[in-house]
């Protein structure tokens, strides 16, 4: 019984992975697999959850009726933009929490090494090439005697899928953005569209 709900709401939502429909239901994946298996009745809420997502499902279905083609088009559209969007943020936020220090700050050598597992580069020359530096700038900031070019923290953090909120951007600019963009030799045009 549950299983088919699960998947009636992984159908309503076109949601392709039992990954993503936790997430849409804002449930830990183990919590899902637990209940297809069978080792875990679902709890209370979450029967509530399940059902409430099949009821919106029902009533957004009736809605899309009464709308002509175009319409229901673009509110299914906006509607997987916003999905994907708090599928990123997600992601976002658990690869920024990976690549702190004890003192909340940015770790250069942690958000390299999850940038080559992530990549399944094998070597730091791979690395240095996906952040367009040398493979000796990346060992000088590797080893601590140099500090992170802004371009290269940027792409770094773009790679990672980080989204560059305020709270970020205060940890890699420094405060006067165009000095430090002069002092590297770097054109503004690079720093913000290097992909």
């Amino acid at each position: 019984m549950w299983n088919s709900i699960l998947d009636d709401i992984k159908a309503d939502f076109s949601l392709s992975t039992d990954y993503e429909l936790a997430f849409h239901l804002r449930l830990s994946p183990s919590t899902i697999g637990n209940i297809r298996s069978g080792a875990r009745q679902p709890s209370i809420p979450v029967v509530i959850k399940m059902l409430d997502k099949r009821g919106y499902a029902f009533t957004r279905d009736r809605f899309l009726s009464l709308l002509p083609d175009n319409a229901k088009t673009a509110f299914l559209k906006s509607e997987k933009k916003r999905m994907a969007s708090a599928f990123e943020r997600d992601k976002s936020e658990k690869h920024y929490k990976l690549i702190l220090n004890e003192k909340g700050e940015i770790d250069w050598v942690k958000a390299f090494e999850l940038l080559k597992q992530i990549r399944s580069f094998s070597t730091d020359k791979e690395l240095a090439a996906k952040l367009k530096i040398a493979t000796s700038a990346l060992g000088n900031v590797k080893n601590g005697s140099r500090p992170l070019a802004s371009a290269a923290k940027f792409l770094l953090l773009h790679e990672l899928g980080i989204i560059l909120d305020k709270k970020t951007l205060a940890k890699v600019v420094p405060p006067d953005l165009e000095k430090a963009i002069a002092q590297e030799k770097l054109s503004l045009d690079f720093v913000l569209n290097s992909q």
